[in-house]
């Protein structure tokens, strides 16, 4: 989680210097932001992949398949990994 925080909060530090740089700016510089803008809320998303992913590498069979269960049942798409070692 601490990981996550300091990737993040980089990324949390740019866009509010981003949106306070263009309050009063033109609407032709607005979406010039918005793309630079969702850049970063992509590499959010790609660190908060990262670290599911290092989660879901340590878990044991019963709880990948259990996390596959509930991804299951809310209709969500699980991120998969490889499963491919003998648990002892």
């Amino acid at each position: 989680m601490a990981e996550l925080k300091i990737r993040n909060g980089i990324l949390k530090d740019q866009a509010k210097y981003l949106l306070k740089k263009h309050e009063q700016s033109p609407p032709e510089d607005l979406m010039v932001m918005s793309y630079k803008y969702r850049i970063l809320l992509d590499s959010m998303r790609q660190n908060l992949k990262i670290l599911d992913t290092k989660l879901l590498s340590i878990f044991n069979n019963r709880q990948y398949n259990l996390y596959m269960e509930l991804c299951s049942g809310i209709s969500m798409q699980p991120i998969h990994i490889n499963r491919s070692f003998d648990e002892k």
